[in-house]
């Protein structure tokens, strides 16, 4: 059996580390079929390299309607979202990995592949829902909270 070189075991960690900080600017290819959770195939190519093809489930759409408003909701199923209060509350990919000490990977992205969809081809609203601060779980809290939008955020792109 051949000896795995260590820093093929520090580039490992990194790439998984890259692939969930882009998931969220990446939408819905769901490679040769669709599926209904995230799928991420790894291929050694040599004891420093690594080849990652990542399969995103399709992202769920709604909308809901508060004060008046409607706002569009985007999931992920099993998946988490942003945290920034008043910003859009997209879905995000995390996970933990542990990163050797003193490595020093190298990631290159060679290839993505991304379908594009409009809001208003879904005839969902514009606007998506924004991510609201958490609220605790005591009765009449949820009543009482304030519903936060950064309108900053959403003068922008």
């Amino acid at each position: 059996m051949k000896k795995i070189n260590n820093k093929f075991l520090k580039i490992v960690p990194i790439i998984i580390l890259l692939l969930s900080i882009i998931s969220p600017i990446v939408a819905s290819y769901n490679g040769p079929e669709s599926n209904s959770e995230l799928i991420i195939n790894v291929k050694t190519i040599d004891e420093e390299t690594l080849e990652l093809d990542i399969y995103f489930p399709e992202f769920q759409y709604d909308y809901k309607i508060i004060e008046d408003n409607k706002y569009t909701t985007i999931t992920l199923l099993d998946e988490g979202y942003s945290q920034n209060d008043g910003q859009a509350n997209l879905p995000v990919l995390r996970r933990i990995i542990e990163i050797p000490y003193n490595s020093e990977p190298e990631i290159y992205i060679t290839n993505i592949i991304w379908e594009s969809i409009s809001l208003s081809d879904l005839n969902l609203p514009s606007t998506i829902f924004p991510t609201q601060t958490s609220i605790l779980k005591i009765p009449g809290a949820l009543e009482q909270a304030e519903f936060i939008i950064n309108i900053t955020f959403w003068k922008g792109n």
